[in-house]
């Protein structure tokens, strides 16, 4: 493979648990905010410079609750302070509206936050209009400025075409702001998908946003490996995935972080740290 030498520097970042698995599917999936911490120290040993964080209850449950996020963020910050970005989810899994889930970051105000574009501003499927109401409307893009003027760092979740071509339109009306963010797309999600998706979804992408990418399962190894060597970023953990390449199961979620940190070095893109990825994605 030829190497492109102006390729930036890579952001590796972790998702180690997801709102979905628990540990019959892994017996390393962090489900405590001692877990986590244990596991963030090891994934920014190994290259990550950011952690997307699911908080889980007393259960094992997926939650939005403020303070049971502060709580997971707050231990993982006193284990690896300043050398991760720490990303709150704000994923709805089918229990949270979007003003539950905008309201659960307003109170924990974190360093980072994902927002799912298909989640905060559904659409009919067919018609492609709002499901919201204007005043709905209005409060997302409300909260959209409030989260961009508290230095914030948002990543959108994109998951398909058409909401690349949905943010692109958001960000020239000014709904989103234009500065200071990241994309995520995400590769797989219904099962259905292949390494092809990322070149579709970044021939809709007409700017220079910073980007990443995540595949789900078997994808996440070709997917991860196409976008470091287009320039892109990479995230990867048991989130969505739970093989290393060869089709072991990874013993933890630091060594998916290893696999895609090596794949970085033989392209000769050096990997951001979280001061780094801060100063990159933040001007």
């Amino acid at each position: 493979m030829t190497v492109d030498p102006t390729l930036p520097p890579a952001l590796i970042i972790v998702a180690p648990n997801g709102a979905r698995r628990g540990r019959d599917d892994h017996g390393r999936l962090p489900l405590s905010p001692d877990d986590m911490a244990e596991c963030a120290a090891l994934c920014q040993e190994a290259g990550a410079a950011m952690i997307h964080m699911h908080a889980r209850d007393d259960e094992g449950r997926h939650s939005l609750d403020p303070d049971l996020n502060r709580r997971f963020i707050d231990r993982v910050k006193d284990t690896v302070g300043d050398n991760l970005i720490i990303q709150m989810t704000t994923e709805a899994v089918g229990q949270y509206t979007p003003a539950q889930q905008m309201a659960s970051v307003r109170k924990v105000i974190p360093d980072a936050v994902s927002l799912a574009i298909a989640e905060l501003l559904p659409v009919s499927e067919g018609e492609g209009k709002s499901m919201q109401g204007d005043r709905d409307i209005q409060g997302v893009g409300e909260f959209l400025a409030w989260v961009s003027e508290s230095g914030i760092l948002p990543q959108y979740i994109l998951y398909d075409v058409h909401d690349v071509q949905r943010y692109h339109q958001l960000k020239m009306s000014g709904f989103i702001p234009s500065t200071g963010h990241h994309l995520l797309f995400v590769i797989g999600r219904r099962g259905q998908g292949s390494p092809a998706d990322l070149a579709t979804m970044l021939a809709a992408h007409c700017d220079d946003t910073p980007w990443a990418v995540c595949g789900f399962g078997a994808l996440e190894y070709p997917v991860c490996m196409g976008a470091l060597a287009m320039g892109g970023d990479v995230r990867v953990g048991f989130e969505n995935n739970l093989l290393l390449n060869h089709g072991d199961t990874a013993p933890d979620n630091a060594a998916l972080v290893q696999q895609v940190a090596g794949i970085a070095r033989q392209l000769n893109r050096p990997i951001l740290n979280a001061l780094e990825a801060r100063h990159r994605l933040l001007k």
